[in-house]
C-alpha cells in the first residue's frame, strides 16, 4: 500500500468515524441526554482488513426511554448514509441493519433494532444536519491537528 493509499483511506476513515459519533451525540441531546465525542486512532489496525479510526460517545446522562435510547443507538448508521443520501429511506436504511450491510457495533444493537428507532434519528439528524457537521468536522479537525 503506497503512502498515498494509506492516507485517503485514513482520511476516509476519519469522516466516517466522525460523522457517525457525531449522529449519536445530536441524537442523544435531541432527547434530553448529554455527552461526548470520544474519537482515537487504533495504531494496531491493519488498514487492508480494519478501520483505522475508532470513536464512542460517553453518555452523561442517557435519554429518558429505552425508545430514545434505540434512536440514539441507531444514528450512527443514519448520520453515515446521509453523509452519502441527503434523502434516505428510513426504510431502507432499516433494512440495510437488518442485512448485514452496514456493521454496527454491540453497543449500537443492543437494545435491538426497529423501524421505529431508525425514523426516529433520521427525522432528528434531517433536522439538525448543520449541527452534525459542524460536531464532526470539528473532531476531524481535532484528530488532524493534533
Amino acid at each position: 500500500m503506497t503512502p498515498k493509499e494509506l492516507q485517503r483511506i485514513r482520511a476516509f476513515d476519519l469522516k466516517r468515524i466522525a460523522y457517525h459519533e457525531a449522529g449519536h451525540l445530536v441524537v442523544l441531546r435531541a432527547l434530553g441526554g448529554a455527552g461526548d465525542i470520544r474519537i482515537w486512532f487504533d495504531s494496531t489496525a491493519n488498514p487492508e482488513t480494519t478501520r483505522l479510526f475508532r470513536g464512542q460517545v460517553r453518555i452523561f446522562q442517557p435519554p429518558a426511554t429505552d425508545d430514545h435510547m434505540r434512536a440514539v443507538n441507531m444514528a450512527g448508521v443514519v448520520a453515515e448514509s446521509l453523509v452519502d443520501d441527503d434523502d434516505p429511506d428510513a426504510y431502507e436504511i432499516f433494512s440495510y441493519i437488518e442485512d448485514d450491510i452496514f456493521s454496527m457495533s454491540e453497543s449500537d444493537t443492543s437494545l435491538g433494532i426497529t423501524l421505529e428507532a431508525v425514523t426516529l434519528a433520521l427525522e432528528i439528524l434531517t433536522a439538525r444536519w448543520p449541527e452534525v457537521k459542524r460536531l464532526a468536522l470539528d473532531e476531524i479537525y481535532y484528530e488532524t491537528t493534533e
